[in-house]
Parts: structure tokens; C-alpha cells; sequence
């Protein structure tokens, strides 16, 4: 069985140094999460690929709400409080990130919202930024 992906044909039977296809030598490696996704791609390639589409599309809303706080932040629209470590770590550690990001230029800011979901992508779409944007506004306001 072979795909097409990122401009060429890859074999997922194809044998390999140690194994007899991409599977075993995933499986062999202790890569549970991708041989789950490469046995489900061989049944159905279509309904796997819908299902990653989906799951970016959710990093990408993520992320440009991710990012919408750090602008409001930015902008002093919003406000992170004073607290101490010692209090809630979860809290403290959520307004240095924010108090760090405030530091950052607007292209780093938007690619650090997208590895906090752990996306590789480096720009947040206008669209999606303004829709977070506007939800954010009609939550606070």
C-alpha cells in the first residue's frame, strides 16, 4: 500500500533494515499512539485524515484564543493579578507565562500560543484570531 505525502510516494509495507513494514518498526520503537494511527490510516485513509483535519482545526481555535488573551493582556484590556507561588502554582505559573509573552513581539507570541497546543504552525490566521477576539469581548463586556 502506497500514499502520497509531502510531495512523494511512500510505501507503508515496505520492508525495512529489521522489520517488514513502517507498523513493526513503529511498534518495535514503542510508538503506540502512531501505530494505532498507521493501522487505522491502512483500514481508512479518508476517515483518519477528517479526524487529524478536525484535530488541527481544534489546535488552530485554541491557539488563536490563546492568543487573543495574550493581546488583551498585552493591550491592558485584561489584567493578571499578584500572587505568590507559595499560593496556587497552576495560577503563578499561568500569569508568568503571561507577564513573559507581554515581552515578546507579536510573531513570537503567535507561535509560542501555537507550541503551548503543540502546533507546528507559526502564524494564526486573521479569521480565527478575529473570531477569538470577539468571543473574548463579549465575555468580559
Amino acid at each position: 500500500m502506497s500514499t502520497y505525502i509531502s510531495g512523494r510516494y511512500i510505501n507503508l509495507e515496505q520492508e525495512g533494515a529489521a522489520t517488514t513494514d513502517v507498523v513493526e518498526l513503529a511498534q518495535e520503537e514503542g510508538h503506540d499512539e502512531i501505530v494505532t494511527l498507521l493501522r487505522s490510516f491502512k483500514l481508512d485513509r479518508i476517515a483518519v485524515s477528517q479526524q487529524l483535519m478536525l484535530e488541527l482545526v481544534l489546535y488552530e481555535e485554541l491557539s488563536a484564543e490563546l492568543f487573543a488573551l495574550v493581546i488583551f493582556v498585552c493591550d491592558g484590556l485584561m489584567q493578571t493579578r499578584k500572587t505568590d507561588e507559595t499560593q496556587n502554582q497552576q495560577l503563578y505559573s499561568f500569569i508568568r507565562f503571561f507577564k513573559i509573552t507581554e515581552q515578546l513581539p507579536i510573531k513570537l507570541q503567535m507561535l509560542l500560543c501555537h507550541r503551548v497546543f503543540g502546533s507546528t504552525a507559526s502564524i494564526i490566521a486573521s479569521s480565527r484570531s478575529e473570531s477569538a477576539f470577539r468571543r473574548l469581548a463579549r465575555s468580559l463586556y
